[in-house]
C-alpha cells in the first residue's frame, strides 16, 4: 500500500512484500492514489502546470521589485538546490537579491550557480537585520519560524516562496507556526 509524509515538502512510502508472505495485500489507498493521478497523463494538466510556474515567477518577481524599489533590504534564506531552480527560473541575481544566509558553514563564502549570489552565515544575516528574507527551503517552515522567532517578533517579515508565496510577520506568524501546507496547494 502507500502512505504520504511531509519528508523534504512532501513523500509517500510504498509498503510491498512477496507474494507468498504472511501479510496480506491492501492496496486500496494506491489503488485511489493511482486513480486521483491519471491526469498526468494528459497533456492539459502539464500546461496548466506550466502556466502556473510562469504566474508564480511573474508575481514572486514583482514583489520582489516592489520591495527592492521601495528600498527594502531583502536577503534569502537558504542556499538549497531547490532555491536555485527558483534563482534561475526567476533570473534572480545579486541587484535584487545581494545575500543569501545559510546553517553550513561549509556554503559561507561561495556564491549559487548561476546567479552568483554570496553566501552569508545566518548570525551575519542577524547582524544586518534584512527588511525582509526570501524563503528556498519552505518545506522546513516550521523549524525556520521556531529557528528565526526572535527576528520575525522585533519586525522581520519572511516570504517563502513554495507552494504559494506566503509572508509570515509577527500579526501572522501564530497561524503559519503549526499550519500544514494543504491550504496553499493546487489540486492536480
Amino acid at each position: 500500500d502507500i502512505s504520504f509524509n511531509f519528508m523534504n515538502g512532501g513523500s509517500f512510502y510504498l509498503y510491498v512484500s512477496r507474494d507468498d508472505s504472511v501479510y496480506k495485500p491492501n492496496n486500496s489507498k494506491l489503488k485511489e492514489t493511482l486513480r486521483s493521478e491519471n491526469c498526468l497523463h494528459e497533456l492539459e494538466y502539464y500546461e496548466r502546470f506550466n502556466n502556473r510556474i510562469l504566474t508564480h515567477r511573474d508575481e514572486l518577481l514583482a514583489m520582489l521589485n516592489i520591495l527592492s524599489q521601495t528600498g527594502k533590504k531583502i536577503y534569502g534564506y537558504g542556499a538549497s538546490t531547490k532555491g536555485n531552480v527558483i534563482l534561475n527560473l526567476c533570473g534572480i541575481d545579486k541587484t535584487l537579491l545581494p545575500l543569501i544566509c545559510d546553517a553550513n558553514p561549509e556554503k559561507h563564502g561561495l556564491v549559487t550557480p548561476g546567479t552568483k549570489i554570496d553566501i552569508i552565515s545566518k548570525d551575519q544575516m542577524r547582524l544586518d537585520r534584512p527588511d525582509y528574507l526570501i524563503v528556498f527551503i519552505w518545506h522546513f517552515r516550521k523549524e525556520i519560524l521556531e529557528s528565526e522567532v526572535d527576528y520575525i517578533m522585533n519586525g522581520g517579515t519572511m516570504i517563502f516562496v513554495l507552494p504559494r508565496v506566503h509572508i509570515v510577520n509577527k500579526d501572522n506568524y501564530e497561524h503559519y507556526i503549526n499550519a500544514g501546507f494543504e491550504e496553499l496547494s493546487f489540486s492536480l
